[in-house]
């Protein structure tokens, strides 16, 4: 019995003297890359293709990622020189609209792109852009235009900055086109508007321009 008493210690004093191991780390998941968080924030500062039905116009090319090449770099505008807030850029994505009735109206098109900067300043890229087109010339969706000057708009509500350039198309037989540039935060978005007519591009760019405006801001 007096051995078994001893045994039942020892075994009782190593069990006490014995750590056990730590627990093992909770599974956590993998760090989200930047474009992968950056992701839904562009999108959302794009209106959804409900909203733009509702505004008379149709996807033309969906919604996709910037892929940079060696000509085609990661801008808001492209001019004559890229500018300051270019380098800034961390991300980019498009998409393309076309008006539901595009054979019977003086619209052709309407396309987008949301830039994203990494250490903020949006309207300071806006305020770039339009020190850009100073040179007399911008491109868009592969159309170079020929600028003709600036449409004032009434201060467009929720965002930090914005403005609006104009450009005959080259070749001519394109139309027109205006660029709507807007900023809030750290995201900029410029929408291209494009059509055949000298009136109804402008107001085209008046009417939509609030819907455009309110959806960065809401992103």
């Amino acid at each position: 019995m007096r051995y078994l008493l001893a045994l039942v210690l020892v075994l009782l004093t190593a069990a006490c003297g014995t750590q056990l191991p730590a627990p093992a780390p909770a599974n956590t998941a993998p760090a989200t890359s930047t474009a992968e968080s950056l992701s839904p924030r562009l999108r959302r500062a794009l209106p959804t293709e409900e909203i733009m039905t509702r505004s008379g116009y149709k996807l033309s090319a969906d919604y996709r990622g910037f892929v940079e090449a060696e000509n085609l770099k990661k801008g808001l505008v492209r001019s004559c020189e890229p500018s300051p807030s270019d380098l800034r850029v961390d991300d980019a994505s498009l998409i393309g609209w076309s008006p539901v009735d595009v054979e019977g109206g003086d619209l052709t098109g309407l396309e987008q792109t949301v830039t994203h900067y990494r250490d903020g300043r949006a309207a300071e890229a806006v305020a770039d852009a339009r020190e850009q087109v100073a040179c007399g010339k911008f491109h868009y969706a592969g159309t170079t235009y020929r600028v003709t000057g600036e449409l004032a708009l009434p201060a467009l509500a929720g965002v930090d900055a914005q403005y609006v350039v104009c450009g005959k198309a080259d070749p001519a037989f394109l139309g027109i086109g205006c660029l709507l540039v807007v900023g809030k935060g750290d995201l900029a978005v410029v929408s291209l508007v494009r059509g055949l007519s000298n009136k109804a591009v402008p107001a085209e760019v008046r009417r939509i321009g609030p819907l455009l405006a309110s959806t960065l801001a809401g992103a």
